[in-house]
């Protein structure tokens, strides 16, 4: 039960890593889409019943990469967030619990690290290369005293919207 439970609590679906070929010799568009406490099967383009067209429509195109077998980092958000940004498993960089940005004193728990500095995202590289970068959701990967500023500016993503309420989808 409490496997079917963790599963179904947060199975990673990533609805499409949406790649747009353009003409030429141009670089792709990547839009990588990640949700929380999602089904494989809620979404309309795996038999859900609710209605997700869009998605549907970027889950049929001939120009995206669905990732139908993509596990998750952890069972939790704060190790599968780190995991998809460094590439490297939570186990490497000591995320191991869900980081909702709690106390600094928090931290002091061996259990309950902040994503370090030295680890590398695909957004500093994607930055790097060029590609215009941009975060919209939950960061939970640091401490509250750094949640009012959270890092994702220093980490590769040059614009961002970050829902530091864990609850935001309630309101």
């Amino acid at each position: 039960m409490h496997e079917k439970m963790a599963s179904n609590f947060y199975i990673l679906l990533c609805f499409c890593f949406l790649v747009h070929f353009s003409k030429g010799d141009e670089r792709p568009n990547i839009v990588f889409m990640m949700a929380d406490d999602l089904g494989y099967g809620d979404v309309g383009y795996n038999g859900g019943k609710a209605s997700t067209p869009n998605l549907d429509d970027m889950a049929s195109s001939t120009n995206s990469i669905r990732l139908d077998r993509y596990y998750s980092g952890g069972p939790v958000c704060s190790p599968t967030r780190g995991t998809i940004l460094t590439g490297r498993n939570h186990n490497r960089y000591c995320v191991w619990t869900a980081n909702a940005g709690g106390y600094t004193a928090d931290f002091q728990k061996p259990e309950n690290k902040p994503l370090p500095l030295t680890e590398v995202t695909i957004a500093e590289l994607l930055s790097k290369a060029g590609y215009a970068t941009y975060m919209f959701g939950k960061w939970h990967l640091e401490c509250k005293t750094l949640m009012a500023r959270p890092l994702a500016t220093h980490r590769g993503t040059e614009r961002k919207q970050i829902i530091s309420n864990s609850f935001a989808h309630l309101e």
